[in-house]
């Protein structure tokens, strides 16, 4: 299982509290939603770059995966639009745990590798039956590209979006030129987006970090049953909605440790 695969399992999820006596601490989680950077391939990035929970790097010049590491990336990956088995084969060597398909051209190369996490870029537009296609792949998130709204929402574009990401039950990333403000945040997270990629260079480490702190900050979202209108007779109006709900752990779960 790759890193990226493993961090996205864990979305949310309370962190193991420390064994031993004294005072109890309150239970650190894992973010609910992944901020991720853009960075470019020559690992010249800004030192932002370790601020991110993930870096993604660009695609090298004719859509080949970067295989250098960007300096201050723990977790890393790449986009690309072409590559060769020996091209995937480097990116491992570089420790690179995931590739971002851009484009459908690409070879189906890169579906068969099971060390590498996997995304892909939706189209805008897309039939059911591609949708359908799309979401029985190994893809482990999928990126909106084009579909970032203008802040602050409303209630047309979170419908806008909505209707994107409930085409699919797989984490859904969502490329934004714009930080959102901390008030559309929780939105974002409920509808369900698990990443937002932005590009390191083009805002300043305090812009990062106060966006960071604001998703650490956001609450695990409720089950989606939670939010359901009930019907007359008490019956849900509910469809199964999305696979990647976090689960809350019992908190006598911890108590025997």
């Amino acid at each position: 299982m790759s890193k990226l695969s493993e961090t996205l399992s864990n979305l949310g999820q309370a962190l193991p509290a420390r064994l031993g006596f004294g005072q109890p601490r309150e239970r650190k989680r894992n973010p609910v939603i992944l901020l991720v950077g853009l960075v470019d391939t020559t690992g010249k990035t800004s030192p932002n770059v370790a601020m991110f929970d993930i870096a993604l790097t660009r695609a090298k010049k004719g859509g080949r995966p970067a295989t250098t590491a960007p300096s201050g990336g723990e977790k890393w990956g790449t986009a690309l639009s072409d590559c060769t088995k020996g091209d995937l084969e480097a990116l491992k060597e570089s420790r690179g745990d995931f590739v971002l398909i851009e484009s459908e051209t690409a070879p189906a190369t890169a579906l068969r590798d099971e060390d590498l996490g996997k995304g892909f870029v939706v189209p805008l537009q897309l039939t059911d039956e591609r949708a359908h296609a799309i979401e029985d792949l190994p893809f482990d998130f999928l990126l909106l590209r084009g579909a970032a709204p203008q802040w602050p929402l409303t209630v047309g574009q979170v419908i806008s979006l909505q209707e994107k990401v409930s085409l699919f039950s797989k984490h859904i990333f969502l490329e934004l030129d714009v930080l959102p403000p901390v008030d559309d945040l929780s939105t974002l997270r409920d509808m369900p987006i698990s990443g937002l990629v932005i590009e390191a260079s083009r805002h300043t480490e305090k812009e990062i970090s106060d966006l960071k702190e604001a998703l650490a900050a956001l609450e695990p979202r409720k089950p989606r049953s939670e939010h359901l209108a009930v019907l007359p007779g008490g019956q849900s109006n509910g469809t199964s909605g999305h696979s990647h709900e976090p689960d809350e752990p019992d908190d006598d779960e911890f108590d025997d440790q």
